[in-house]
């Protein structure tokens, strides 16, 4: 019995859970620009990701670290809204 590559197994797996497709359907789509908006924002992300290691020279430690640092600001500015509004989120805290 001839084994499949885990790699493979999991790409097509994820490929179904996100785009409810094989790996070769969602990448066809992609590059064919059938779902337009799908593909300009992959276009996007490509292309900001590109600029931002490349043209800017930042490593990507500083990149993550950077998202990281809005991650935790975003939560904090959500926390103390929630304070000001007295609405807090049944959290799983208690």
């Amino acid at each position: 019995m001839h084994a499949k590559p885990l790699m493979l197994v999991l790409i097509r797996s994820t490929a179904r859970v996100f785009f409810h497709l094989s790996t070769t359907d969602a990448v066809e789509e992609l590059l064919l620009w059938r779902n337009p908006s799908q593909s300009a924002a992959v276009l996007g992300g490509v292309t900001l990701g590109f600029w931002v290691l490349n043209v800017v020279a930042y490593s990507p430690v500083v990149v993550l670290a950077t998202v990281a640092q809005f991650g935790v600001l975003l939560c904090f500015l959500v926390n103390v809204a929630a304070g000001f509004l007295k609405r807090y989120a049944a959290g799983w805290w208690g």
